[in-house]
């Protein structure tokens, strides 16, 4: 099995990374988007996936430890594959993730693009016992959120659990302006 790959990546095409190894081999990668995102040719120190199927074989590559480490639990929640996994790790930081666990906040998991509010609900459920906290279904709820502000927040710097935090006790009914800048004064 592959674990890791230390090389340069030369070449990015959508999801996927050319790793050119000191031996000689290139290896294609489906990797987060901070890596795809460095400038080519880059040296790349990354943690590996390998999934075999029947058609294909797929590595996927992560940044750190703990993005494989969140990855590999993942793929223990019944109905979450790979690409899901992936996915999930790609567009949300470990700690929110846990964040999002700890506080049954399913709306985060659901703002992955392909993650559907059953796999969500299965994802919090099954970690809770994994993160030896205790919850219930009725306490997970799919909290309305207006993601207009939550990304203006994110693109001002903050991180997604921190933005529904600041909107969270804010009037649903304000325009999106208001909502950013009354956030915003609350959390200075």
């Amino acid at each position: 099995m592959i674990g890791k790959i230390k090389g340069t990546l030369i070449e990015v095409d959508g999801k996927e990374g050319l790793i050119d190894t000191a031996s000689g081999l290139c290896y294609r990668v489906i990797l987060t988007p901070r890596v795809l995102s460095s400038n080519i040719p880059s040296t790349v120190d990354i943690y590996t996936h390998l999934q075999i199927r029947e058609d294909a074989q797929v590595l996927y590559g992560f940044d750190s430890h703990d993005q494989f480490r969140m990855f590999q639990k993942l793929l223990t929640v019944d109905g979450v594959g790979p690409k899901t996994a992936h996915g999930v790790i790609a567009h949300l930081p470990v700690e929110d993730i846990i964040n999002a666990v700890q506080t049954k906040d399913i709306s985060i998991f659901t703002a992955v693009p392909g993650l559907g509010k059953k796999t969500a609900q299965k994802i919090i459920l099954e970690f809770s016992g994994k993160l030896k906290a205790e919850f219930d279904v009725s306490s997970i709820i799919d909290t309305p959120v207006d993601n207009e502000a939550v990304d203006a927040l994110v693109a001002l710097g903050y991180r997604v659990n921190e933005a529904r935090e600041m909107l969270k006790n804010i009037d649903p009914n304000l325009p999106v302006e208001q909502k950013i800048r009354l956030a915003l004064r609350k959390h200075e």
